[in-house]
């Protein structure tokens, strides 16, 4: 069994989601895509300008490509960035564009005496994949496998026997180094501080001692499950305290009552578990969420908890109890208003004898 002590030192462990992950990532990079996007695209826009002053083949095309489809892409990407509903259809995108890019030099350069003056742009697209693109690095490594599959096939078929190729495959394997280094030193320093932002945010949540949910996470929590939950069936809410806790502190010492109250909080996670939620108000009081519980439901609940509080012996100073305040959420109520009616019903169990369940309509 883990002790109060050790649970009191544990550090939170987070479930590091990739799907979470991603989405934060993207969202904490979006200054930085918005910027890239519409500066490659105003590139490619004076890429194909520049097409039009040398005779080349596919003059069409290379307008179609260069300075319709591939910056109105871009461009699009820029746009869908600014509405979170739509980010899917973004990431498919900045998979879709620079593979697209790579596809179209192909297709316009490849097996012409110029390949050598547009190939740069190949290169250029890894880069970009792997460290501009915002796309995580399993996204970004797909895009560039796509890139590459194109790029060394059409090369290879159109000059086997050409030593020049050589040195095309060392530029194209020097951007994918260079670019996936960056990609995963940059996935890293980005999952770290993901992982920083759930730790500083949950220990915003949380209370210091316990690691129960505060008063503050208690009201965002209530807020989140209000709705469905009071239309469906009820929602109750217990406020709990510890009978005759001062005493502790005074005959044994605050080390020993910070134990008690860790031990007392194990106990009502354990037992509300999935049911609810559970908060420390301060000192030795406690509140309880109940989604789903009409008044009835809650004060079976808040009479079995009562129960199993008195029947358990706590380390150093043995069995307490605790007297519990029950009461059931009214239409259009604040969180304010009911949590006074809970620590009205609380206090009138105080006053008829402690270790006893009352509630309040």
């Amino acid at each position: 069994m883990t002790s109060a002590t050790s649970m009191y030192n544990a550090k939170p462990v987070f479930a590091d989601s990739n799907k979470e992950f991603e989405q934060w990532s993207l969202q904490s990079r979006l200054p930085q895509l918005r910027y890239m996007v519409f500066f490659t695209a105003l590139l490619y826009l004076l890429y194909g300008y520049f097409e039009t002053l040398i005779d080349l083949p596919y003059a069409n095309q290379r307008l179609l490509f260069h300075v319709v489809i591939i910056p109105l892409s871009l461009l699009l990407i820029y746009r869908l960035s600014f509405y979170p509903q739509y980010f899917k259809q973004m990431r498919l995108l900045l998979v879709f564009a620079p593979v697209s890019a790579v596809w179209a030099n192909l297709y316009l350069n490849v097996g012409s005496s110029s390949f050598s003056h547009f190939s740069p742009e190949i290169y250029l697209n890894i880069i970009w994949t792997f460290t501009m693109s915002g796309l995580t690095f399993r996204y970004a490594l797909f895009a560039v496998c796509c890139s590459l599959s194109g790029t060394l096939v059409m090369s290879y078929l159109h000059g086997p026997n050409d030593p020049k190729l050589y040195l095309h495959y060392l530029w194209i394997l020097s951007a994918c180094v260079f670019g996936v280094v960056s990609s995963i030193v940059l996935e890293r320093m980005m999952r770290s501080l993901y992982l920083q932002q759930l730790e500083l945010a949950h220990s915003a949540s949380v209370d210091g001692l316990t690691g129960l949910w505060n008063r503050e996470k208690l009201l965002q929590l209530f807020n989140q499950t209000l709705n469905e939950a009071s239309s469906k069936a009820g929602y109750s809410i217990l406020m709990l305290d510890i009978d005759h806790f001062k005493p502790v502190n005074d005959q044994f010492g605050h080390i020993v009552g910070d134990k008690v109250l860790v031990q007392f909080s194990q106990l009502l996670k354990q037992q509300v578990h999935k049911l609810g939620h559970v908060g420390r108000f301060g000192g030795e009081e406690f509140c309880i969420l109940l989604p789903h519980y009409t008044l009835h439901q809650a004060e079976q609940f808040a009479e079995h908890l009562r129960i199993k509080i008195s029947e358990t012996e706590f380390e150093t100073v043995g069995v307490k109890t605790a007297s519990i305040g029950v009461c059931q959420y009214a239409p259009n109520e604040s969180f304010e208003t009911l949590i006074t009616r809970a620590d009205k019903a609380l206090y009138m169990a105080k006053d008829q004898g402690r270790n006893r369940v009352q509630s309040l309509n």
